[in-house]
C-alpha cells in the first residue's frame, strides 16, 4: 500500500469511521485499532447493512469499513445503497476469504478495497488513512481478478493500469509499485480511481475467451 500523509482531513481533524459486523466483539476490537494512533475516530457502529445505511445517514462518516457477509441486509447490498445516497463515502469490504467474485461485485457497486479480517491492525489503519486519501486497497488476488475481468474487454486497461494491477497481483505492496513504476506524488490515486472507474462501466464488448467467437453487430 503506499504511503500516505499522516494529515486524516481538513486542519488535521480525525477521519470519522463507521464500522459495520455482525459480530460486536469484532467491532470493539477493530474501533481500538482504527483510533490507535488517533489518526481516526470510530463515530458509529452496526451490527447489519440496514443499521448501517441508518448510522451512516447520521454521522456522516468518511470510511466505512464493511464485512461482506452480515444477517438481513448484507455488506455489497449496503455499499450499493450507500454509494447512491453518499457517494463521498469510502467503503472498504472486510471479509474471511478473498472470493474473487464476491469482492469484484463489492467494486463494482461502490466500494474501494477490502481487507482479511486477520490482517494486522496496523494495516488497517493505514488502509482507513489510504482510501480517506484518494487511494484503494486492492490484495494480490483481487488485484488479479481485476486485470482478468478488465483484460475480457474493449477498450481494456490503459498501459499504465494494466503494469500497476501486473504488479500488486504479484504481491508487491503499492509503495513498490509506484517506485517501481516511476510515478510521480499525487499519480496513484488518479491511477486507482480510473481502474476502479473502468470496471464500474458498462464494457462495450467483452473479449471472446478460446473457442468463442466475437458477436456480431447486430447481436
Amino acid at each position: 500500500m503506499a504511503e500516505v500523509s499522516s494529515d486524516a482531513g481538513p486542519a488535521g481533524d480525525p477521519v470519522r469511521v463507521v464500522i459495520a459486523d455482525d459480530h460486536a466483539r469484532y467491532r470493539q476490537s477493530m474501533t481500538l485499532v482504527v483510533e490507535l494512533d488517533g489518526s481516526a475516530r470510530v463515530v458509529g457502529q452496526a451490527g447489519d447493512g440496514e443499521e448501517a445505511l441508518a448510522v451512516c445517514a447520521r454521522v456522516r462518516p468518511d470510511v466505512v469499513l464493511m464485512d461482506v457477509r452480515m444477517p438481513g441486509l448484507g455488506g455489497i447490498d449496503a455499499v450499493a445503497r450507500l454509494s447512491v445516497d453518499a457517494p463521498d463515502v469510502r467503503t472498504v469490504m472486510l471479509t474471511m476469504s478473498d472470493e474473487e467474485d464476491e469482492l469484484l461485485e463489492a467494486l463494482r457497486v461502490g466500494a474501494v478495497g477490502c481487507l482479511l479480517k486477520d490482517r494486522p491492525g496496523e494495516e488497517v489503519a493505514e488502509a482507513v488513512r489510504h482510501v480517506h486519501a484518494g487511494g484503494a486497497v486492492l490484495p494480490a488476488r483481487l488485484a488479479a481478478a481485476l486485470l482478468d475481468e478488465l483484460g475480457r474487454r474493449r477498450p481494456g486497461p490503459g498501459p499504465a493500469q494494466t503494469r500497476l494491477l501486473r504488479l500488486l497481483a504479484r504481491g508487491m505492496s503499492q509503495a513498490v509499485a509506484v517506485a517501481a513504476l516511476g510515478l510521480a506524488d499525487g499519480e496513484l490515486a488518479p491511477l486507482l480511481g480510473g481502474i476502479l472507474a473502468a470496471l464500474r462501466s458498462r464494457p462495450d464488448a467483452p473479449v471472446p475467451t478460446r473457442g468463442e467467437s466475437a458477436p456480431s453487430p447486430d447481436g
